[in-house]
C-alpha cells in the first residue's frame, strides 16, 4: 500500500484480507501507510488512487474495516487525519471527514487535526455534509438531520485508550440517570480550539455547532442551576453569619478613640 498499488487492496479484498490490523511496531493502518507518501518508487496519483478505493469502496471487508480504523492511533498517538492535514492538501482531508474522521483526537504533543484544517474546508464540510434536509422548507414535513460523528464519533471507532467505562458521575450526566452505561468522547477539544482559534470563531455560529452545543446544554443545565442555587444560598449563609457573628461591635476608649472588633481582633 506504501508504493500505493491500488490492484493489490483489490487482491486482498479478494481475499477477504483484514484490513482491520495494525503494523506491530508503530501501530499504523493501512490509512496510515498510503497517507505515508514515504515511497519515492510512485507518485500522488497512485497514493490517491489507493485512498479513493478505501474510502468509497462498496465491497463490505472494506467499508466495515474503514469505519473501525478511520480513528486509530499510530505510535505517536496521529489518526489518518492527522498525517492528511500534515502532508496532503485539504482535498484529501475532506475525503477522510466524509468518512468520519474525528478532528477533536490528540496525539503525543496534544495536537489535534482542526489545527491544521482550514476554515474554508471545514465551513464546507459542514453545510454539505452535517446537514441534511427532508422536502422543501415549505413543506410541513420539512425536516434537518445534523451529523455529529466529527465531534463525538462512535465508541468502536475511537482509539482503544479512549474506549470503556467512564466514572458514576460523567455517567449520570451523559445517560441522563438512566444507569446506561456511555462513553466519554473528546467532542469540547475542538469547540474549545474553535474558541480559541480566532480565523474560526465563525464556526461557532454554525447551526451544526449551535445544535450541538445546545443538546450539551440541555443535558447539565439541572446540574448547573442546582450547583448555582446551592453557592448562593452557601454564600448567602456565610454573609448573614459574619454580619450576625461580629457586626456592629466596637469598643470606644477612654480617649474617645473608637476600636472596631473584627473576627476576634482588635483595631
Amino acid at each position: 500500500m506504501v508504493r500505493g498499488h491500488v490492484e493489490v487492496l483489490r487482491v486482498l479484498c479478494d481475499y477477504k484480507a483484514d484490513f482491520t490490523v495494525q503494523k506491530r511496531d508503530t501501530r499504523e493502518t493501512v490509512l496510515h501507510r498510503v497517507l505515508a507518501k514515504d515511497s519515492t518508487a510512485s507518485s500522488d496519483e497512485n497514493h490517491l488512487e489507493c485512498l479513493e478505493y478505501l474510502l468509497t469502496s462498496n465491497e463490505e471487508p472494506i467499508r466495515s474495516a474503514v469505519s473501525t480504523i478511520i480513528n486509530k492511533k499510530d505510535l505517536n498517538g496521529n489518526t489518518a487525519l492527522h498525517a492528511a492535514t500534515q502532508k496532503w492538501d485539504q482535498t484529501v482531508v475532506r475525503k477522510l471527514l466524509n468518512r468520519g474522521a474525528s478532528i477533536g483526537i490528540k496525539n503525543r504533543w496534544g495536537d489535534i487535526p482542526l489545527e491544521k484544517i482550514e476554515p474554508s474546508t471545514m465551513e464546507s464540510f459542514l453545510d454539505e455534509h452535517c446537514l441534511e434536509s427532508k422536502y422543501d422548507i415549505h413543506h410541513d414535513d420539512f425536516t434537518i438531520k445534523f451529523k455529529y460523528e466529527f465531534l463525538a464519533p462512535p465508541e468502536e471507532n475511537l482509539p482503544e485508550e479512549e474506549q470503556g467505562p467512564i466514572d458514576e458521575e460523567t455517567l449520570e450526566l451523559s445517560s441522563g440517570g438512566r444507569g446506561k452505561e456511555r462513553i466519554a468522547v473528546p467532542e469540547t477539544v475542538s469547540l474549545l480550539y474553535m474558541a480559541l482559534n480566532k480565523d474560526h470563531w465563525h464556526l461557532l455560529k454554525h447551526p451544526v455547532i449551535t445544535s450541538f452545543i445546545y443538546l450539551k446544554w440541555t443535558k447539565i443545565r439541572k446540574y448547573f442551576n442546582r450547583n448555582l442555587r446551592f453557592f448562593a444560598l452557601f454564600v448567602m449563609i456565610c454573609t448573614w453569619y459574619v454580619f450576625e457573628k461580629y457586626g456592629g461591635q466596637s469598643i470606644r476608649g477612654e480617649d474617645g478613640t473608637v476600636e472596631f472588633m473584627h473576627m476576634g481582633y482588635t483595631k
